[in-house]
């Protein structure tokens, strides 16, 4: 994949945390993220992996995402990142990006 939207890191504290993929796709696209570089993802299954992720943060450990845009006079800027009434100070370009990084200070945020 020419863009890497999940770091190594981000999958492997999943992992550690006891995030359990629920389909074929996201068990795939798991073990891909985990190093099995042997497989064939599309983005479309990162996606997927961050969405069944971001569910179980939710559903499993009540931590809640928000990804809002941010524009300045009218002109879309970047997005911001909020958990827990606490918002981060980078700006993110994507949607996706700030996604990621709301997923790893999530489960950052879970005590094992």
């Amino acid at each position: 994949m020419q863009e890497d939207l999940i770091s190594f890191e981000t999958a492997k504290l999943a992992e550690e945390k006891g995030f359990k993929t629920k389909t074929v796709t996201t068990k795939v696209t798991n073990d891909y993220l985990l190093g099995g570089k042997n497989v064939m993802i599309t983005k479309m299954c990162i996606y997927l992996w961050m969405c069944e992720l971001q569910k179980w943060l939710r559903e499993k450990h009540k931590i809640h995402i928000d990804i809002q845009p941010f524009y300045y006079k009218g002109d879309f800027i970047s997005w911001n990142l909020k958990i827990h009434n606490t918002y981060f100070k980078e700006k993110y370009k994507t949607h996706e990006e700030a996604l990621e990084c709301g997923i790893y200070q999530a489960l950052k945020l879970i005590n094992n």
